[in-house]
């Protein structure tokens, strides 16, 4: 099947030769035309959407936001969160201890959501801990009270 364009040129020539008027003007005019729709056929054909025939990939949704959350400790050198803080790089299962300036500083703490932590008063996670403490301590008791050295925070 021809295209629209090419019948539209030998509708054109048809209609030139039974025409009365002078062949040099018609016969130009209808090439132009037939030119201009030509351009106007192959424009529309460009944009034509196609439709993909790739299939959709699977969307997987993370699990809850508490099972990606990472660790996080937050010490307060004041009461009631005030004063400076203290996020130590604290690792789930392992033990922490504070760094030297922190050593016996902390006096409030803020445990991040889906964590348990215990708090020792010696470096390393030696000897007897305090807890386990989970989410918002505004006034550690006074076995912590400025007497923490090192941490140890599992996932609950």
């Amino acid at each position: 099947m021809e295209s629209p364009a090419v019948q539209f040129i030998q509708l054109a020539t048809a209609t030139l030769q039974a025409s009365s008027s002078p062949p040099n003007m018609l016969f130009t005019t209808a090439k132009f035309t037939a030119l201009l729709l030509a351009i106007a056929a192959s424009a529309q054909a460009s944009v034509t959407p196609r439709v993909s025939t790739a299939t959709i990939p699977q969307i997987h949704l993370p699990e809850p936001y508490e099972e990606l959350a990472p660790l996080s400790v937050t010490f307060y050198d004041d009461v009631n969160y005030t004063g400076r803080a203290y996020s130590p790089a604290a690792v789930p299962s392992q033990c922490f201890t504070l760094s030297g300036d922190w050593l016996d500083r902390p006096e409030s703490v803020v445990i991040g959501a889906g964590y348990s932590c215990w708090f020792y008063v010696y470096a390393n996670c030696v000897n007897a801990a305090a807890g386990p403490y989970t989410g918002s301590v505004a006034s550690l008791p006074s076995n912590l009270y400025n007497n923490i050295h090192s941490l140890y925070c599992v996932k609950n």
